[in-house]
């Protein structure tokens, strides 16, 4: 069960693949990543951003063609992904303090291993029903929704509710 608290969160992070995609990557006929990316999540990430809260994507795959498309849809600035981070905890730690925040005000969901640390050090943590068994084990919030079928609306949802909103 999923426990509201309180909590000063300010900034939301999201992992890409298996977060925001159901993690299944397609390959054109060119070789471009086809990506499928869900209307419902994007509706919650709109939700967030017109809360006040700041949106950052943190992905270890250099970004696709298709992601950068999503990232155009929702209005989100591209210097707003940060795409091929082998280190997302430092990442983070760049963006927090360009801000004068800390790991408390951050948000994080992703859904496997290369995320695990930064989710361990978010203020509020958070996966997909279909994360590693790990990751299940260390955040905060576990959504009923796997990837790209809604989870990351439900983290957003959860966040604007434990902040009033």
């Amino acid at each position: 069960m999923n426990l509201i608290k309180t909590v000063s969160i300010k900034i939301i992070g999201f992992d890409i693949d298996g977060t925001l995609t159901d993690g299944s990557i397609y390959i054109g006929e060119r070789g471009e990543a086809l990506k499928v990316f869900n209307v419902r999540d994007g509706y919650g990430i709109k939700a967030a951003q017109k809360a006040g809260f700041e949106i950052f994507f943190i992905t270890g795959r250099k970004a696709s063609e298709a992601t950068k498309q999503r990232m155009h849809d929702l209005k989100i600035d591209l210097s707003f992904l940060k795409d091929a981070v082998t280190d997302k905890v430092t990442c983070a730690e760049e963006i927090l303090k360009e801000r004068n925040l800390t790991f408390d005000n951050f948000a994080f969901m992703g859904d496997d291993l290369p995320d695990l640390h930064l989710l361990k050090r978010s203020g509020y943590s958070g996966c997909p029903a279909d994360a590693h068994s790990q990751i299940l084990k260390s955040v905060s919030f576990v959504s009923a929704y796997s990837g790209g079928k809604g989870a990351a609306r439900e983290f957003v949802e959860t966040i604007l509710l434990m902040n009033g909103n």
